[in-house]
């Protein structure tokens, strides 16, 4: 794994937009970290980059619970790329 860590912007069941914090494994993969500070590995497709505002405004259409707004969101983040947590 990297020495480094980072927040990314984690697309989670449902569409849930989580800020949780990204390592990459040596092999490519990527480990997300929970509040307890246990990791798992996830799927690279659902892992992008953080941005403060657009983490706000999915949240919000997360808790709303449109459906629309979220894929239209969720269609202008970036996906997360190895060098941005090195």
């Amino acid at each position: 794994m990297t020495d480094r860590d980072d927040f990314a912007l984690i697309r989670a069941f449902g569409d849930e937009p989580r800020r949780l914090r990204a390592l990459w494994d040596d092999d490519g993969s990527v480990r997300v970290f929970g509040t307890d500070d246990d990791s798992i590995p996830y799927p690279s497709a659902y892992v992008y980059e953080f941005e403060a505002q657009l983490y706000a405004d999915l949240r919000a259409a997360y808790t709303r619970g449109d459906r629309a707004a979220l894929a239209a969101l969720w269609g202008r983040a970036r996906p997360l790329r190895e060098q941005a947590l090195n």
